[in-house]
């Protein structure tokens, strides 16, 4: 609660200050990225920062938005504190906003009332295929009202978020995900390890349970029953291959534990 009144003072503050930004500012094409409310420097939004920084800073001014408290930070060239003064002024003046998973990536609190005034563009940050989904009313008003444009994968990923989300069909946009184009070249002379790397997804529905509850969900026995089924891991042992097994970030807290 006490974060969001600071949230909205600078909100306010920012609005203040609009028309001497629109002239201080006016002569500026700024670009507002995020991921994971702040907290990480990675997926999507990560790659495309990347790009955006050095193949176009000189058309545009570019920012990565990022928690205080990130241990990200160190990462990242240039950056912008996430619900600062700063990030509320650029946010409104913005020419595109790039976020992974809600427009709170890059301004929290002002996102459900506001949408910046230029393209804002929603990269996702994981592949649509057979995960519960939610109402498509609820879909529409968290996610349609704030963003112009929306990634997919592939047409059945794009027909999951028109059909099951209602969003505009206009909006959904079949283009691949940023992080595609980081992907090892194929061309590219490299020594090449035998490992297997597994990551599993994760279920927002579970996130908030004990390690007691988390361990009798289905979601857990089924990725345990799979790491210690026998045949995988003679077949792993035949073939001369290492199974790495990395958790998604939200779960890391059972590995902990």
């Amino acid at each position: 609660m006490l974060a969001k009144i600071g949230y909205v003072l600078k909100i306010f503050i920012a609005v203040l200050l609009l028309p001497f930004n629109k002239v201080r500012l006016k002569n500026k094409k700024i670009i507002l990225i995020g991921g994971h409310e702040g907290k990480l420097f990675a997926d999507n939004s990560k790659v495309l920062y990347n790009y955006l920084l050095k193949k176009h800073s000189k058309e545009y001014e570019i920012y990565w938005i990022i928690n205080s408290n990130s241990s990200d930070m160190a990462e990242i060239d240039r950056y912008i504190i996430r619900g600062s003064i700063k990030n509320y002024s650029y946010y409104l003046l913005a020419t595109g906003i790039f976020f992974s998973h809600s427009a709170s990536d890059v301004a929290p609190v002002i996102h459900n009332y506001k949408k910046t005034s230029g393209i804002s563009f929603c990269l996702s940050h994981g592949i649509l295929g057979l995960k519960k989904l939610k109402k498509a009313k609820n879909m529409k008003k968290g996610m349609a009202d704030r963003a112009d444009l929306f990634a997919s994968v592939s047409k059945f990923e794009r027909n999951i978020k028109i059909n099951d989300w209602s969003l505009d069909e206009k909006a959904v946009k079949v283009t691949g995900y940023p992080r595609f184009d980081d992907l090892i070249n194929k061309k590219q002379e490299i020594d090449v390890e035998n490992i297997i790397l597994y990551m599993p997804t994760w279920r927002e529905w579970y996130s908030d349970l004990s390690l007691d509850s988390f361990k009798k969900t289905d979601y857990y026995k089924e990725v345990m029953e799979l790491l210690s089924n026998e045949d995988l891991h003679r077949l792993l042992e035949k073939k001369d291959f290492q199974l790495h097994v990395y958790v998604h970030f939200y779960f890391h807290r059972y590995v902990s534990a």
